[in-house]
């Protein structure tokens, strides 16, 4: 008998493919002998769900302008299910993300834990390239989807040199802002290579972004910014999520990239000191739970 195929597009930027992990772990559980096919539009995604046990084919979707319509012709009109949340989430804020994505589908997710798989190479990479420095902490400080995620530069660097018992490795892309005082890995790893250095970072600190997901996967201890958007939708529980939010908050459903008319105020408001004992605390409980 032949196996059922369930088709899958992914939607969104690479914090939503992660955030839609946990969905294919529920499929495989609920429909065991089903083959589960997801279809992403770069490299970059496929390189996310590499390893995954619960997907059995990882394709490529060209003509990503035209995406579904491609999807409809290559599969000569056979179901796919799109992994769009459908509404925007932070306009009706109360349930996590991951959730959203699972209940699209028609799933009672019992548990949405995302999940990367990466190999015992590059978890020894990631170790060799972080042990010459000394209680290394992994920062990403720009969120790609929107200006107004991101806090100050001066801010960043107040912070790193209120901590000089601790060594910043900077990720993200060469075009973001460096900051003074970090190690820079800008631009010099892959989106794997970056979550496999948070798995063995000391902490993470960072903005809300497709890192800051990541680090959910690993059950690391860190501290994520948020303004724009909600912790409701986008945190997780591993992390401490600092919120100050403003009468317009959260926004990032209405304003999208548009700048942010009042200074990026719920960003401002998160102050150094916040994110300094933050990240203290996580540290501390990180090593209060070491054997």
């Amino acid at each position: 008998m032949d196996r059922k195929s369930i088709r899958l597009a992914t939607v969104g930027g690479l914090g939503d493919v992660l955030l839609s992990t946990p969905v294919y772990r529920t499929l495989k559980k609920i429909h065991g002998n089903s083959r589960i096919k997801v279809y992403c539009r770069n490299r970059t995604e496929i390189q996310l769900l590499n390893g995954n046990p619960y997907i059995d084919k990882l394709w490529t979707v060209p003509f990503h302008k035209a995406l579904y319509c491609f999807i409809h012709y290559y599969l000569r009109l056979k179901g796919y299910h799109n992994l769009h949340y459908g509404i925007n989430p932070s306009l009706f804020p109360g349930k996590n993300a991951s959730d959203s994505i699972a209940e699209i589908l028609g799933l009672n997710q019992e548990d949405n834990k995302l999940e990367i798989y990466l190999t015992k190479k590059e978890e020894a990479k990631a170790k060799a390239r972080l042990s010459p420095y000394r209680n290394p902490i992994i920062i990403h400080g720009c969120g790609v989807s929107s200006d107004n995620k991101n806090w100050s530069v001066q801010r960043w660097e107040q912070l790193i040199r209120e901590m000089p018992d601790y060594t910043f490795i900077q990720l993200g892309l060469s075009k973001e802002a460096r900051l003074t005082g970090a190690i820079d890995f800008r631009g010099k790893t892959t989106i794997r290579e970056s979550i496999a250095l948070i798995k063995y970072g000391l902490s993470f600190i960072g903005v809300d972004s497709s890192l800051s997901h990541a680090t959910n996967a690993f059950d690391v201890a860190g501290v994520v910014l948020f303004g724009p958007s909600t912790p409701v939708v986008w945190g997780h529980s591993n992390n401490i999520n600092l919120y100050k939010a403003t009468r317009c908050s959260p926004c990032i459903d209405l304003l999208k990239n548009s700048r942010c008319p009042y200074g990026k105020e719920c960003m401002q408001n998160i102050e150094v000191l916040d994110v300094k004992a933050a990240v203290l605390a996580q540290i501390y409980k990180k090593k209060s739970t070491l054997p």
